[in-house]
């Protein structure tokens, strides 16, 4: 796939391929279409190019049309684009998936609950009940909240996470790298696109780097570390004259 961002010719490095249980890393200086690329994903912003899921051919044209795919997106924005801050905690994370908990057009309210509480034990989710609005809840409370609902889908195939530790806490941000460790061991893949070096190097499998829109560099495992992460982006943004500080 190309990113909207990315040169009209083609580049035989800008097609990525990620696997079942596989978390990848997206790095690049900033303002080099990594958000982008994620976004169109997402069917948030419009792409040009190809996505084919388990063989097949699937269209992302629109965000129902990459959810009915499989695939969600965790915004860096979550407030405006991941939570309903109004809503309680079981409300976000149901919201995609009422028609699993209703029966003759009636949401069954305990077979909703059970699922959600789950979670929040999984998740370590600090609130006073699952009934309590979102907008009270931390930063890092809140970000758990949006994992709640791509994890209680039962297609979820890839998540999408733009900066899924940004603005939280130290504990907050382990429980949410478990979390993501724990999904992909279920056979989910995990895009992850992030400014934090360290954070790449620190729960990816492989890491690739974009300039321009376009994936110019990968990283394997046994090579990743904050410095590799670093010099490859640097070396790309210095050659490009587009290095900015995130």
């Amino acid at each position: 796939m190309r990113s909207p961002r990315s040169p009209t010719r083609p580049t035989a490095r800008s097609c990525l391929q990620l696997r079942r249980g596989e978390i990848v890393g997206v790095a690049g200086a900033e303002g080099n279409g990594q958000v982008q690329f994620l976004r169109a994903l997402a069917g948030v912003e419009p792409s040009h190019g190809t996505v084919t899921c388990a063989g097949k051919r699937v269209h992302l044209a629109t965000p129902p049309g990459a959810i009915k795919a499989g695939l969600i997106l965790l915004s860096a924005d979550r407030k405006q684009e991941s939570i309903f801050t109004a809503l309680s905690v079981r409300a976000n994370a149901t919201l995609q998936v009422l028609r699993r908990y209703a029966t003759l057009g009636f949401v069954l309210r305990q077979r909703e609950k059970a699922p959600v509480n789950g979670m929040v034990d999984r998740l370590r989710l600090k609130a006073a009940s699952i009934e309590q609005p979102t907008q009270y809840l931390s930063g890092g409370n809140q970000q758990k909240v949006a994992l709640m609902r791509p994890f209680l889908r039962p297609d979820l195939r890839v998540i999408l996470a733009d900066e899924p530790t940004q603005g939280v806490d130290v504990g907050a941000r382990l429980d949410i790298y478990h979390a993501l460790r724990d999904k992909a061991a279920e056979g989910t893949a995990v895009l992850v696109k992030s400014s934090d070096a360290i954070e790449l190097a620190g729960i990816c499998d492989r890491v690739v780097v974009m300039s321009r829109g376009v994936i110019v560099d990968e990283i394997p495992r046994d090579e990743l570390d904050e410095a590799r992460i670093i010099a490859a982006i640097i070396g790309r943004g210095s050659a490009h004259g587009e290095l900015h500080g995130e």
